[in-house]
């Protein structure tokens, strides 16, 4: 109870600093009746608000993307057409891609001016936060585009995606 007040640990990580001691014989339930019992909760979460406010609070400046692929017959025979597009939260506004087939770091970065350019023109207020997944097509040079029009991109971590 004692390292749970003085240092702010929840049950998982005093129970990681029990096994460094060579305490092994105590669950992390354990840990955590004892500490409820005490009345000490659980350390709070590390997410200031919930996904749900979270969402509701940027709305008006928050997009999202992500690509989607399609199977496509060309004179080269079939191949795979990558479609990057981007969702305005509030709106439900879908801005996409041209397709291709080559979906490289470059392309990618090109799509984030496109977009940038076509949310002003369909007079959506500026993103401030922009959410995408871990795909690897998401470059440095994404980023660069985004931030240097005051968007950060933002993967978020959990069970949100």
């Amino acid at each position: 109870m004692r390292v749970a007040k003085e240092c702010g640990y929840g049950f998982g990580r005093i129970l990681g600093e029990l096994a460094k001691v060579d305490v092994h014989d105590i669950s992390k339930s354990t840990i955590r009746r004892i500490l409820i019992e005490a009345g000490i909760g659980p350390k709070p979460s590390k997410h200031k608000q919930p996904w749900d406010q979270f969402i509701t609070a940027h709305a008006e400046t928050l997009c999202a993307c992500d690509f989607f692929t399609k199977r496509v017959w060309t004179a080269f025979g079939p191949r795979t057409t990558y479609v990057l597009f981007y969702i305005h939260v509030k709106s439900r506004r879908v801005i996409a891609s041209t397709s291709t087939i080559h979906p490289h770091h470059e392309w990618v970065a090109h799509q984030a001016k496109v977009f940038l350019h076509e949310a002003s023109e369909q007079g959506l207020p500026p993103p401030s936060i922009l959410i995408r997944d871990g795909d690897k097509k998401f470059g440095p040079e994404f980023h660069r585009v985004l931030r240097a029009a005051g968007c950060e991109p933002s993967r978020p971590r959990g069970k949100h995606l």
